[in-house]
This record gives structure tokens, C-alpha cells and sequence, in this order.
């Protein structure tokens, strides 16, 4: 996606379509946000109905650079 808000905008239309019938078959557990969430996807997320918790990059996680990520 382009942008934070064109991934929000997915979420809550096309994608939101879909939860209905997956969450029939499946339970999500709790989604951990960790850094900077635009509150497009915020919203989308919650909108979804997702156990959703944002967490500031201030709570201690960080994303790891590329070459240290473990494949």
C-alpha cells in the first residue's frame, strides 16, 4: 500500500468484508502494536473488532534493522 491511509481504508472496506466469515472458522488472539500507528490504522483495526493494544515506541520495543532480523 501507498500509505497508512489507503492500508486504513482497505482494512475498513474490502478487507472488513471478509472478517464476518473468518471470524466463523477462528478466534484472533490479542494484536501488540508496537511504535508509531497512524490513527487510520487504529481505527481499522479496532473497527475490525481486533483485541488491539497500541504501544508507543516508548515501551520498550523496537523493529529490529533488516540484517539483524531473524529469518
Amino acid at each position: 500500500f501507498q500509505d497508512a491511509g489507503a492500508l486504513g481504508f482497505h482494512l475498513s472496506t474490502t478487507a472488513a468484508g471478509h472478517f464476518p466469515s473468518l471470524l466463523a472458522v477462528a478466534v484472533p488472539g490479542p494484536f501488540l502494536f508496537c511504535g508509531t500507528v497512524p490513527a487510520e490504522l487504529q481505527q481499522a483495526a479496532l473497527g475490525m473488532g481486533l483485541d488491539a493494544t497500541f504501544a508507543p515506541r516508548l515501551f520498550g520495543f523496537a523493529r529490529l534493522p533488516q540484517s539483524e532480523a531473524v529469518a
